[in-house]
């Protein structure tokens, strides 16, 4: 099993199928691991204030330049805190197996980890059998 995702029209959101249930559910993505693990924020439970927050660093110049953990930990919000302090914890994570959880140290979903040496070489591997067999 592996969860849907679907590109946003912003930086850094993304609509993820968190409760594998065919619903999509708009998410600021904090960040990605080579595992498939997602660390995000759901947007549909931020107050007005808060959106009004996040809108404003996904939309800044710099804003597809870096991953959101680096955008949140140079801002300074206008209550005085730093915005990766405030909004991390709101952070949940999603493993490919669609397991949620809090961040923790020391823990981290394993995923579906394909090696893409080993699928580029499947492909070459069928294409060679194929037009052996067409050559045939």
């Amino acid at each position: 099993m592996t969860i849907t995702v679907r590109p946003g029209h912003l930086p850094h959101i993304k609509w993820i199928d968190l409760a594998n249930n065919g619903t999509l559910i708009e998410c600021a993505v904090m960040s990605e691991d080579a595992l498939g693990n997602i660390a995000f924020v759901q947007v549909n439970q931020l107050d007005a204030v808060d959106r009004r927050r996040l809108l404003k660093i996904i939309t800044s110049r710099t804003a597809t330049q870096f991953p959101l953990w680096d955008l949140l930990s140079n801002i300074t919000l206008n209550n005085g805190v730093n915005a990766l302090t405030y909004f991390h914890q709101l952070v949940r994570t999603i493993s490919q197996n669609g397991v949620i959880s809090s961040p923790r140290p020391g823990e981290i979903g394993t995923g579906m980890l394909v090696d893409v040496a080993v699928q580029k070489q499947k492909k070459a591997e069928k294409k060679k059998r194929e037009a052996e067999e067409a050559g045939e």
